[in-house]
């Protein structure tokens, strides 16, 4: 019953389990059941001494990738719309893809969705 009230609860787990060390032998089997390369390589090299500070820095680590992912998808949606607007200006597609860096595949594939 105990770990119901505990999961999702991060701020009660921090408080109960902070001063808790944790073996690297345990920490890299915590990462191979959850499949957590981050995990096991903290426990091979020690870097965390206690769950807590594994999982903030692997939250840190998700926020980061997240924040990464969407600065590519903007990027990615900004030169799909240049394409486009290049495509309703009749660019050629040899010229697109120079300005651009995408494929004649590529481009074609955005041509098919207008």
């Amino acid at each position: 019953m105990e770990v119901r009230e505990s999961a999702g609860n991060f701020d009660g787990i921090r408080e109960k389990y902070s001063d808790k060390r944790i073996s690297s032998e345990a920490l890299s089997l915590i990462g191979q059941m959850a499949g957590s390369t981050e995990l096991i390589e903290m426990g091979k090299s020690m870097e965390v001494t206690n769950m807590c500070t594994a999982l903030e820095r692997l939250k840190a680590e998700g926020v980061e990738q997240g924040i990464e992912q969407g600065i590519e998808q903007g990027m990615e949606k900004e030169v799909e719309k240049t394409v486009i607007s290049m495509l309703k200006k009749n660019y050629p597609i040899s010229e697109i893809c120079e300005i651009t860096g995408k494929t004649e595949e590529e481009i074609l594939k955005i041509k098919e969705t207008l």
